[in-house]
């Protein structure tokens, strides 16, 4: 299975970030919600400050709320909230898609073009 696009995005632009928070969750698996809190913060402050995630947040805000609201009803049972992750992720994945369509690099020949 391959890393979801959201995941992705987060682990290029906030990988010390992401790393600090996996780290917490591999040591307070049981307290994670409570113990992990600052390095939760820390991380969804670097996501945040990215373009590419800011623009999947505002275009996929009901389906970040429901994961989000999600994770904070089942803190110890994450895995009761794969169907809004899973949604969550599916609107990133158009999202970035478009993204990519916008700012595709122009060919050669278009330089070529543009310079004469």
């Amino acid at each position: 299975m391959t890393m979801d696009i959201s995941m992705q995005l987060v682990e290029q632009q906030c990988s010390r970030y992401l790393t600090t928070f996996a780290n917490c969750l591999d040591k307070f698996p049981e307290t994670w919600h409570i113990d992990c809190e600052r390095q939760k913060v820390k991380l969804a402050k670097c996501a945040e400050s990215e373009p590419i995630i800011v623009k999947i947040k505002t275009e996929c805000q009901q389906q970040f709320r429901d994961y989000e609201r999600c994770m904070n009803s089942n803190p110890v049972h994450p895995e009761y909230c794969l169907e809004d992750y899973m949604a969550f992720n599916s609107c990133a994945e158009q999202h970035v898609g478009q993204k990519k369509a916008t700012f595709q690099a122009p060919t050669i020949s278009e330089q070529q073009n543009s310079q004469r």
